[in-house]
């Protein structure tokens, strides 16, 4: 049903094939028990999905925050947006401890020099 619709939507092939492997690799025993694919077809499935996703990452991240930017506003979701969550955080910070220090550590490390 989600492959479908994601076929039917013009998503790219390579995210499609993303999805399809992460699918199989919820329940690959299921897979693997009933002769569909053995461990090594599953990986090497993975390896080509991956494979092809990669090189395209950056540009489908971009065409993405184009698409959703309307509807999302988590500030992790660009770099303006999270520069501008972190100014609104409260600053936490305490006067700096002063450690007393004996006066023959002193001593042995100025003899060390």
């Amino acid at each position: 049903m989600a492959y479908d619709a994601a076929v039917d939507q013009g998503v790219p092939q390579s995210l499609i094939d993303m999805y399809a492997i992460h699918a199989i690799k919820t329940d690959s025993a299921w897979y693997v028990e009933h002769g569909k694919f053995t461990r090594q077809r599953i990986a090497d499935m993975e390896d080509a999905a991956l494979s092809a996703l990669l090189p395209r990452l950056d540009d489908l991240l971009m065409e993405m925050e184009t698409k959703i930017g309307p509807y999302v506003n988590a500030p992790i979701t660009s770099d303006e947006r999270w520069e501008e969550f972190v100014k609104t955080l409260p600053v936490y910070s305490f006067p700096r401890a002063e450690v007393p220090v004996r006066q023959e550590f002193c001593a042995l490390e100025r003899a060390r020099l």
